[in-house]
């Protein structure tokens, strides 16, 4: 077992752990051709699949927060951020590859107020990115440019920001 630094913290940790303990930058990992990485399911520590939607002894979303780890299945506690065992960072999905690091989304919901500003004063679909709807923000950005309708649209937007009726795309509240 060799240690290897951390290319984002400069911390010292085993090549065995698939990230850095300190900051959970993630550990590059080969994985041989046909082999299929195994995962852990985060809600009752059973094996998946790595590209498994549902776990099949539970039922739930593997990769969704719990109290296991998905790179080892070790037990973790529900604010950790990093599996003290392997390393893995817990607040990001594993890729289909298996390596851990592809963030599932934005690390924190976007502010409701800074959303509901850009909806009104720039109506042209800025807020939409900031919420994760990406292919709404572009329509709604050519529908303001090109006709009145995704100005009103954009309004109607600042509204729902405003009374919590229009939440992030992965369903979290925007952020007070």
């Amino acid at each position: 077992m060799a240690m290897i630094k951390c290319s984002e913290c400069g911390a010292d940790f085993s090549d065995k752990a698939s990230g850095c303990p300190k900051c959970g930058n993630p550990q590059a990992v080969a994985i041989p051709a046909g082999v299929q990485p195994s995962r852990f399911c985060r809600t009752c520590g059973k094996s998946v699949n790595a590209q498994a939607v549902a776990c099949t002894s539970c039922g739930c979303p593997p990769m969704t927060t719990g109290r296991f780890c998905y790179g080892c299945g070790t037990e973790v506690q529900s604010q950790a951020i990093v599996c003290v065992k392997c390393g893995v960072s817990l607040t990001s999905v594993p890729s289909a590859h298996g390596a851990a690091g592809v963030s599932s989304g934005p690390a924190q919901p976007a502010n409701k107020f800074v959303c509901a500003i850009l909806a009104f004063v720039l109506p042209f679909g800025i807020h939409r990115f900031l919420m994760g709807y990406n292919t709404e923000g572009i329509i709604q950005a050519l529908l303001a440019i090109f006709c009145l309708v995704g100005i009103f649209w954009s309004w109607v937007d600042g509204i729902m920001i405003l009374t919590g009726s229009l939440r992030m795309k992965d369903g979290r509240e925007l952020a007070a």
